[in-house]
């Protein structure tokens, strides 16, 4: 089913076919053409591009893909290519190329989750006077 994991995925590989399998960590619609999705592996990530001139059924990938929920496992099929210098991600090991979507099928959906665990930030911390602090009621 897969020819690669995303932690093969390198500049080496730009230009080369190649299939992947893994979850969807977030979709991004970028216009009514251009969708990005952001795909994670037991090896790594990488971003795919799903463009409306590479992709015969296009407005039917656009729909499956925003109905899609975080974890969803997808297969897909595409095209390493670089990214445009202004677009690199040099914090990524996958960061200088991303997958040029030919195909892409849902494996299996994924429920909605009540909270995101992928958004890190920063939990504000209410201070009420007089208050007892959670872990001192169960300390002995």
């Amino acid at each position: 089913m897969r020819t690669h994991t995303c932690g093969d995925l390198n500049s080496d590989k730009v230009g080369q076919q190649v299939r992947l399998c893994g979850w969807v960590k977030n979709i991004r619609v970028l216009s009514e053409t251009l969708v990005f999705v952001h795909l994670r592996d037991a090896y790594g990530s990488m971003q795919l591009l799903a463009e409306q001139s590479r992709m015969p059924q296009f407005a039917e990938h656009k729909r499956v893909l925003e109905l899609l929920n975080p974890d969803a496992l997808v297969g897909v099929h595409g095209t390493v290519v670089r990214r445009p210098e202004s677009m690199a991600n040099a914090a990524e090991k996958t960061g200088q190329i991303e997958l040029l979507v030919d195909e892409i099928q849902v494996l299996n959906h994924a429920e909605p989750l009540p909270f995101s665990p992928y958004i890190k930030s920063k939990l504000v911390k209410s201070r009420i006077a007089g208050s007892t602090p959670f872990s001192a009621l169960f300390a002995n």
